[in-house]
């Protein structure tokens, strides 16, 4: 291949030692930023579920009848839990596909399902992507693919991924993979390793997050612009192949849960008015850049001095490469592609997904290496824009790591709570809202107390009207009730005891039976 200035003639030059002792301490520090508190506080909501799916139990909670006490429990640990390979057919309530299960269960089976070991795996994984963000660089310049590294390294939304139960670091891995070998196909030509790798890793990809599709038509376009070039033929052959492989054998099950996926944006914060859809989806797409480089996980709106520059950078200076540079406009395509996917669901839905970085994280990859691009300049300005956006997301890295974790609910702190109070016999009463089933507080309770054996009680605050099965004989309930939970239309005649107050939202009641006549 000809050498250029994005393919230098020592591309597969295995690192000096100093490149190699830069990236050691790139590693080093950030396993620091990810393993700092890890497992400090309890997880929460989605992690919890996250791990139960994990279990393979499909979604046999969700079936489990309301307002009757149900004596056993049901069984939601991973103690007699069915074999990893039940996930593949488990995941009707959810709206991911299985690949992160998977990973989560073997990374469990080893390590045990407490909070510290299920964040660990993240932890781990986004590790793996600073190392991985290098190498599909390394070919361009170890110094761009030093400063992607770094980005990658400090960027306070990779943090934030990195200490959650989610799919989301494991996204970055399967992207960075794809990504890869698309690039070694493009650079040195298509043999059988690299179209496998790519093939299987294009699957991995799109089994890990559905949002990976809006990445792969960016690199089916990129490949398609110049079909005539047989290393791009090479790439749509393995892509539409991956294709073929997805639907034939995770299609079946994607039609079953098709109607969850539809629901996405229109629920909670995210649902926006009609009229001003196109105008915010233009909003929030010119801030993505500075989101995912420099922002908090709730920053949907950085400043116009954060986010104007970094825009500039990373969507539109590389215009300048693109018929020039595969690696620029594969990036670029990249980006716009991940982007452009969740803005056209955003703007046919009326809704504002792209407010939340967790749906547009994974151009995150095409961000930095864009963003690492030097300028069409000569000399060491060239170098000096990216720079800056390095010390930029340096500092912002460096920021949260001195803010430590956001507080979140102590569930284990409850948890235990709800053993010290109630006694063998006692009923253990959960209340769910429209947002979160029941269930939920069961799974979490047992997540913590997996020898409990009480019975529990399943209620929905919606119901109006409350017929309770089961109750006669129970010497007490315990609810975990919120403030506005009609507690005694629930339980007509029951003398409710002093409230004890927990580090949730909710708190415990206890209730006795009403007295005898």
């Amino acid at each position: 291949m000809t050498q250029t200035a994005q393919n230098p003639a020592d591309a597969d030059v295995p690192p000096g030692w100093g490149t190699a002792l830069i990236l050691l301490a790139l590693l080093a520090v950030g396993a620091v930023l990810r393993f700092r508190q890890l497992g400090a506080q309890s997880l929460w909501l989605d992690e919890y579920w996250a791990v139960y799916l994990s279990t393979a139990r499909d979604d046999q909670a969700l079936a489990d009848p309301l307002s009757t006490v149900l004596d056993p429990p049901p069984e939601t640990g991973f103690a007699r839990a069915p074999h990893w390979w039940h996930i593949w057919t488990g995941l009707d309530s959810a709206t991911h596909p299985p690949f992160y299960y998977f990973v989560l269960r073997w990374w469990i089976d080893l390590l045990g399902d407490g909070d510290l070991a299920t964040h660990a795996l993240s932890a781990a994984l986004s590790i793996a992507a600073i190392a991985l963000m290098f190498e599909v660089l390394r070919p361009c310049g170890r110094w761009r693919a030093l400063l992607a590294a770094g980005m990658t390294t400090f960027s306070p939304i990779q943090i934030y991924f990195a200490h959650e139960t989610r799919p989301y670091a494991l996204l970055m891995v399967t992207a960075l993979l794809t990504a890869y070998f698309t690039l070694r196909i493009v650079r040195l030509g298509a043999s059988r390793r690299r179209i496998a790798g790519l093939g299987i890793c294009a699957v991995l990809f799109a089994l890990t997050h559905y949002l990976a599709a809006g990445a792969l038509i960016g690199v089916g376009i990129f490949a398609a612009i110049a079909f005539n070039n047989p290393q791009r033929r090479a790439i749509v052959a393995t892509l539409a192949a991956a294709l073929v492989v997805l639907v034939i054998i995770w299609g079946p099950q994607f039609w079953k849960t098709r109607s969850l996926i539809h629901m996405w944006g229109t629920q909670y914060h995210f649902e926006v008015d009609a009229n001003g859809g196109s105008r915010l989806t233009t909003s929030l797409l010119a801030r993505a850049p500075a989101r995912l480089a420099l922002g908090a996980e709730d920053d949907a709106y950085p400043r116009p001095r954060h986010w104007l520059p970094l825009c500039l950078l990373a969507l539109l200076v590389p215009l300048w490469a693109l018929r020039r540079s595969p690696d620029v406009s594969f990036w670029w395509l990249w980006v716009a592609g991940s982007l452009a996917f969740v803005a056209v669901f955003d703007l046919a839905r009326h809704a504002a997904m792209l407010q939340n970085v967790r749906y547009i994280c994974v151009a995150s990859p095409g961000i930095f290496a864009l963003l690492a691009t030097p300028l069409p300049i000569r000399g060491l300005l060239r170098w000096s824009a990216s720079a800056l956006v390095f010390i930029a997301v340096l500092i912002a890295g460096v920021q949260r790591f001195a803010q430590g974790e956001p507080s979140q609910p102590d569930w284990r702190e409850m948890a235990r709570l709800i053993q010290r109070s109630a006694g063998p016999q006692d009923v253990i009463a959960f209340i769910g809202t429209p947002q979160t089933p029941p269930i939920f507080y069961d799974i979490i309770f047992r997540h913590y107390a997996p020898n409990a054996e009480n019975p529990i009680l399943l209620l929905d605050e919606t119901a109006g009207r409350w017929r309770i099965d089961g109750l006669s004989g129970r010497p007490r309930i315990w609810v975990l009730a919120f403030a506005h939970s009609p507690l005694e239309k629930m339980f007509p005649g029951w003398r409710e005891g002093p409230r004890i107050g927990g580090p949730i939202e909710q708190f415990l009641q206890s209730l006795t039976p009403p007295p005898s006549d």
